[in-house]
């Protein structure tokens, strides 16, 4: 049977200057990135269609790396690839490479597991003082 999603493709129109390809989560709490099998960094912001790091080097524009995404120290999503984007003063940015749109749909469901556990932290402290 084929999979009649396939051949979907949604375009996002951004109303900003500035514009995302999705939404994304700031600083996701004990969240991580191994890039290349060895380089362990947090990450500074992650959505479905990509991340960035407040690291610089050695990466350079164009530079294809494989990711695994870590929460809380176990993988969640293992050799994915990824593009360097922009390499900034303090920040790299990456944009996942998806072979299938599946891999982005499970993205976008970690990075809302994400933002709902972002927003019971704030809830929390709002609560609590």
């Amino acid at each position: 049977m084929v999979d009649e999603l396939d051949g979907l493709c949604l375009k996002y129109q951004p109303q900003t200057s500035y514009p995302r390809q999705a939404f994304r989560v700031e600083r996701p709490q004990g969240v991580a990135a191994r890039l290349n099998g060895a380089c362990l960094v947090a990450l500074k912001d992650i959505s479905a269609c990509g991340f960035a790091v407040e690291e610089v080097g050695p990466w350079h524009e164009g530079q294809s790396v494989q990711v695994d995404l870590l929460e809380d120290g176990e993988v969640r999503f293992r050799q994915l690839a990824a593009q360097v984007v922009r390499v900034g003063e303090r920040t790299t940015a990456f944009r996942f490479l998806h072979p299938h749109w599946r891999a982005e749909a499970a993205l976008d469901g970690f990075v809302l597991e994400l933002e709902k556990a972002a927003i019971a932290r704030r809830k929390a402290q709002t609560e609590d003082g």
